[in-house]
């Protein structure tokens, strides 16, 4: 008796575990035709979203002086679940001192892989001082910055399964 259970257990998870596969079977509807169902289902990615650890970047006044030029980075992370090219457009320089500023751009452009960071740059330089220039004590510049993040789509990537 106890081998009939033994035999009879073993028989069933070994056919149990052939039912346990994804296994989708049409049901006829004639001698020859039978029909079937599938579906399939998809769930877009997130939106794309970075952020940059402050949204203003103070300038030490021991940096703003004639004649000096410095590097300013712009730190970027992806918290976005794909790849994503963060770009820069031209600064807006305003204030006092716009017309002694010049920002040029470094590096304009970061590719940054999903939960990863990069960064972007520009070197300010200030005009060298010129006889008769009235100070710069007390006067200031802004420099403004926008910043896109776009998804990196491969084209021509089969995304075929």
């Amino acid at each position: 008796m106890r081998q009939v259970k033994f035999f009879a257990i073993a028989a069933a998870l070994l056919l149990g575990s052939t039912s346990l596969a994804a296994t989708a079977t049409s049901s006829s509807t004639s001698y020859d035709q039978a029909t079937m169902q599938l579906e399939a289902t998809g769930a877009a990615q997130e939106a794309v979203n970075f952020t940059v650890p402050n949204a203003s970047i103070t300038i030490p006044g021991s940096q703003v002086f004639p004649g000096n030029s410095f590097t300013v980075t712009i730190p970027v992370s992806n918290t976005s679940d794909r790849d994503i090219r963060v770009t820069v457009s031209d600064p807006g320089v305003t204030g006092d001192l716009a017309g002694k500023l010049t920002v040029t751009p470094v590096k304009t452009s970061a590719d940054i892989v999903a939960g990863g960071s990069g960064s972007l740059s520009y070197t300010f330089t200030l005009a060298d001082s010129v006889k008769g220039d009235q100070t710069i004590e007390g006067k200031a510049f802004t420099v403004t910055f926008s910043l896109t993040g776009t998804a990196i789509n491969d084209g021509a990537k089969d995304s075929s399964f």
